[in-house]
């Protein structure tokens, strides 16, 4: 997956150990980086749990967690250069074994896309395709079934991406590290790649 076959698990403890590295440093600042503004349809009644995303970037950036997540889906727009953020969907853990073995997100991942608009049999996994398919239902940190993800308790959750904290401003793959804090809120962000390893910031951008 990565370059020179490096393990997920030694790519993820290099941005945790980046993140770590300037966390020290970014509790002390007062503007450590760019808070972004929610667009004026974020601030709908009905939108409040993405919301959750702008008015947390300071926690995230401050008290985050750094594990994987896989996106489930994303608004088209990020996939093209462009200057707009857009919102989409993620599955995650921070389970130890899902650190060595991304694959439990990103296969759950795909498999949920795949249902999209679909009525699969599972009333568990039929909640989720529900919540996918509407597009404008949001939702935080809410548990998968664990016989849904190998045994490993994950999490899906809407998240807003904020093309900045891409290094090359496009979302070019469905696997990437996030910051969480479950124990503040249950929104989640992607990593900046200010924090990224090296390793892992050439592999999203294909070199």
């Amino acid at each position: 997956m990565f370059r020179n076959h490096e393990s997920p698990q030694k790519v993820l403890q290099e941005c945790r150990n980046t993140y770590g590295g300037f966390r020290g440093l970014v509790s002390r600042m007062v503007r450590p980086f760019k808070v972004f503004k929610a667009p004026d349809w974020v601030r709908h009644p009905n939108r409040r749990l993405l919301l959750e995303t702008f008015n947390h970037q300071s926690l995230l950036i401050k008290r985050g967690q750094v594990c994987w997540g896989a996106f489930v889906q994303a608004n088209g727009e990020l996939m093209q250069p462009g200057t707009s953020d857009h919102p989409g969907c993620i599955v995650y853990s921070y389970d130890s074994m899902v650190d060595a073995n991304p694959s439990i997100l990103t296969d759950f991942a795909k498999t949920l896309s795949s249902l999209k608009g679909g009525t699969p049999e599972d009333p568990d996994l039929q909640l989720l395709v529900n919540i996918i398919t509407d597009e404008c239902t949001d939702a935080l940190c809410l548990p998968i079934p664990k016989y849904l993800t190998k045994g490993v308790q994950c999490s899906y959750s809407s998240i807003y991406v904020f093309r900045e904290h891409l290094s090359n401003r496009v979302l070019s793959g469905w696997l990437v590290p996030i910051l969480v804090s479950p124990e503040q809120t249950g929104a989640v962000m992607v990593l900046p790649s200010r924090f990224w390893s090296k390793s892992f910031a050439k592999y999203w951008e294909g070199k």
